[in-house]
Parts: C-alpha cells; structure tokens; sequence
C-alpha cells in the first residue's frame, strides 16, 4: 500500500527536462530528446529488389550516402552510415521483403494438395514434372513399403484401367522452389521425398537435404543481380 502510495507520488511529479553535453534529456523515465535530424525515418516498404534499384535511382528522400544490405534470401535492406552525434544508430531508409508463397517442408499432406504445391510452388524442370508424372498415377489403395530401404522407396502407379505397375523413386530429387525474389534465379536444391499412409489416405512429403545451403545461394544472387544495376555503381551492397 505504501509503495503504491508513493508511485503515485510519484507519477503526479512534473518531468524535469535538463541538458547535459548540448543533449536535452527527460525524466519521465529518463531519456534523450532527439532532435528532428537525429529522429529515423519510417522505412519505405517495398517487395521487390528492381523497386530497391528504382527508390535509389528515384533519390525521394534526398539520401546522401547509403548502402544495401541483404539480410537474407527474402529481405533487402537500404541503410544509413553510422551517426556518432546520434548514439552510431544507421537510418532504416528502405526495406524490401519477398512475398512468394512458401512451400510447406518436412509435412505429410495429401496426394491432391502436393500436386497442386508442386505445380505452382516449383520451378518447371525435369525432375518436377517426373513427379507429376508419377505421383498424378499413383494407386491409392496402398504403398509398396517392402522395398523401403531408407534412400529409395518403391510405390505402385497405375499404368492401366486397372493394371498398377511398382515404381521406385530414388532419393535425393532435385527441385527448384520459389523462394526468393521473383527477378532472382531461384536457387536448386534437393530433397528426400517420401509416401505414407496416414488415415487410410496416400500422403507425401518433402524434406530438405541441402543443409540451409540455398540461402547462400540467394543471397549470392541477389547481391550479382544487385551488382549487375547500372544506377548502383557507387553504392556498397552487402551481402
């Protein structure tokens, strides 16, 4: 009750506003008052790494040096240098975020629901449409698990009217999904692909196999790209 008591006090007593070393301070808690120039700018969102070439290019904000930084495979960011009047803190001028939609790894989904991901969520190349191939056949009714020796895994498709014929998928595949900025080469990977019955129902999935290793490659990528803009000759890109 007492300290309560006090708090209140407390809260009811003005702020004191002081200077120390030409920086005006507060107390209400305690802290420092920027100035108008000291204050960051919201950033300016963007999603696309061609919208960071035309914001640069466009100079709206009258930036007098900056950098890129490529934060990761789905994140690109135009920064300040560092401000030693303004505690070394870096102006946020720009961000741009990737907005792809992720394929879902590491899950079991149903037959229907990963043909429609592998279609719209992948690269077209060869290995993709083997998949379609085999996967848009596959007999429902069960998995030829037998011959499961961890790396392959043999299924039965139907080749027929009623004739199904035994299959074996060898793992790893390799794919390309979308997972980076559209103007960006989309990195190619592998996966361990695998079948099982879950409710009496064929479900699949994809694991990934590279290690995190196609975030280096997108990265590597989007700085070429980046590099590879006439406009950004003099700015520095880091990634």
């Amino acid at each position: 009750m007492i300290r309560e008591a006090i708090d209140k006090i407390i809260s009811l007593t003005p702020p004191e506003i002081f200077t120390i070393n030409n920086e005006t301070y507060c107390t209400d808690p305690l802290h420092w008052l920027k100035k108008p120039e000291h204050s960051p700018p919201g950033p300016l969102v963007l999603f696309t790494v061609q919208a960071v070439v035309d914001y640069l290019a466009a100079n709206i904000d009258d930036i007098k040096q900056c950098s890129i930084l490529i934060v990761g495979p789905c994140r690109v960011e135009v920064i300040g240098p560092l401000q030693p009047e303004n505690a070394n803190e870096r102006f946020l001028y720009a961000v741009a975020k990737s907005v792809y939609s992720p394929f879902v790894f590491n899950r079991f989904m149903p037959v229907d629901d990963f043909i429609v991901a592998l279609q719209s969520l992948f690269e077209h190349n060869e290995t993709r449409e083997n998949l379609l191939s085999i996967i848009g056949n596959l007999a429902n009714e069960h998995i030829a698990q037998t011959h499961d020796d961890g790396i392959s895994q043999a299924v039965q498709i139907k080749s027929g009217i009623t004739t199904k014929t035994a299959v074996t998928l060898e793992n790893p595949v390799t794919l390309q999904p979308y997972r980076t900025f559209p103007e960006i080469e989309q990195p190619i990977s592998q996966f361990v692909i695998r079948f099982k019955n879950i409710n009496e129902q064929m479900n699949v999935a994809l694991y990934e196999a590279d290690g995190g290793m196609w975030q280096l490659t997108a990265i590597y990528r989007i700085k070429t790209w980046l590099e590879g803009q006439d406009t950004l000759k003099e700015v520095d890109i880091i990634g």
